[in-house]
């Protein structure tokens, strides 16, 4: 079941990434929006069929693997994730630091815009996940809000989120699994581990 469920969480990332609603996704792909909402909510069985369709109208592909080979395509995916993932965030990440700048020279030597500053550094020093690039933008603006003094949320919420922001970022990494863990010793038949 969590197969299914990973699956569809995918196609939903990679619709969001795309920048797609669901029933812009159902036209391109020729699946009913409708079909298309219960396979991201995983209360539908997915057909290979309908997986296909939605995955090349995300400019995705289904190949199977062997298994032996499959540690090696994870890793590919990953590094090319992150490229991807480098360019878009650099440019969220870049106007963060702006509008810290702007923050920073509307109010000089707050101790609260210090450390907003140097948490930035620090998360742009991290690798996050796609998902927080809509959060970076919406923190950018409640930060510009700020510099304008036209409210919006405290110095004290934009350093919350950031924090909260960048120990999701780092335990995520460090709960990643690498990889279905074998003994060294183990034979190629011997799959009981």
């Amino acid at each position: 079941m969590s197969v299914v469920v990973d699956i569809s969480n995918s196609l939903k990332r990679a619709r969001e990434a795309k920048g797609l609603s669901q029933r812009a996704l159902a036209n391109l792909s020729g699946v009913p929006q409708s079909h298309i909402s219960k396979i991201e909510s995983g209360a539908v069985d997915l057909r290979i069929s309908s997986l296909v369709e939605i995955a090349r109208a995300l400019d995705m592909e289904l190949k199977l693997v062997p298994r032996k080979g499959l540690s090696a395509v994870n890793s590919i995916i990953r590094s090319t994730q992150a490229k991807t993932q480098s360019k878009s965030m650099l440019g969220v990440m870049a106007k963060l630091q702006r509008a810290a700048d702007e923050l920073s020279a509307t109010v000089a030597g707050d101790r609260e815009v210090t450390q907003l500053r140097s948490r930035l550094h620090e998360l742009s020093r991290i690798s996050l996940p796609s998902e927080s690039e809509g959060r970076l933008k919406e923190l950018a603006k409640q930060m510009r809000k700020l510099t304008s003094g036209k409210g919006g949320a405290s110095l004290d919420t934009v350093l919350e989120e950031v924090d909260r922001l960048r120990n999701a970022a780092v335990y995520q990494q460090v709960l990643e699994p690498v990889g279905r863990q074998r003994s060294a010793y183990s034979l190629d038949g011997d799959d009981d581990a």
